[in-house]
């Protein structure tokens, strides 16, 4: 994405969501593993593409699906989760 070869917008549509959940969970293993190791580069790939993950998130908070195109009926909503009078969309 840096060089320019891979497209910002489609890869964060595609893998920014798996991006976010896996850096949140390893950041503190990066930032200590950085430290041992003396090395404040290392994973800085992808903590870059984090932050552009982060970016387009926040960009698209309600999501980024096309407003003129339909969606799919919902599925059945779980008794465990309704909550009684809600509209289900």
């Amino acid at each position: 994405m840096k060089a320019g070869i891979i497209d910002r917008e489609l890869a964060c549509d595609i893998w920014g969501y798996v991006t976010l959940r896996q850096w949140n969970f390893l950041s503190d293993w990066i930032t200590n593993l950085r430290r041992v190791r003396n090395n404040p580069g290392l994973y800085e790939n992808f903590e870059y593409f984090a932050v552009l993950a982060k970016r387009s998130r926040e960009k698209y908070a309600n999501g980024r699906y096309p407003r003129d195109l339909e969606r799919m009926p919902p599925g059945n909503v779980w008794k465990e989760i309704a909550v009684e009078n809600e509209p289900v969309s």
